[in-house]
């Protein structure tokens, strides 16, 4: 297992396996917040290299304004999910599995999982992975 910082993760195990199949039960998760938490396909959060990420978050849990250095396209797996942007008058429409969006870099932006299930979300970031939280946003 890696831990959220600079662990960079393989695009595929080495060795000689041209298959590799990972159920969601067996995946292992990494805690990033509070009823979150992310398995890395590959690359790391903080480790400067393009990376493909799973999300998944808890019924009830939001993230609280921050942004990303590099811009990231999302699908949502499963769950009912809002993503919206500092100063929308409103929390955008309720994304459900195959809902897609592009976030940008150096955006200001929120995240909620609404419930009743847990929210299941693919993340890649092209560039590199990040997430600023805090009095500078």
């Amino acid at each position: 297992k890696g831990a959220v910082g600079t662990t960079v993760f393989e695009p595929r195990p080495s060795g000689t396996a041209t298959l590799v199949r990972t159920p969601i039960e067996e995946t292992d998760f990494i805690p990033f917040m509070d009823g979150a938490e992310l398995y890395y396909i590959y690359g790391g959060m903080n480790a400067g290299v393009p990376t493909a990420q799973v999300a998944r978050m808890q019924p009830g849990v939001s993230f609280p304004k921050h942004t990303h250095t590099h811009g990231y396209n999302a699908v949502v797996i499963s769950g009912n999910y809002q993503h919206w942007e500092e100063g929308e008058p409103d929390q955008g429409p309720v994304m459900s599995a195959g809902s897609t969006f592009f976030q940008g870099g150096g955006a200001k932006h929120y995240d909620a999982c609404l419930g009743p299930e847990p929210c299941v979300l693919y993340v890649y970031f092209p560039v590199s992975a990040d997430a600023n939280f805090g009095p500078a946003n």
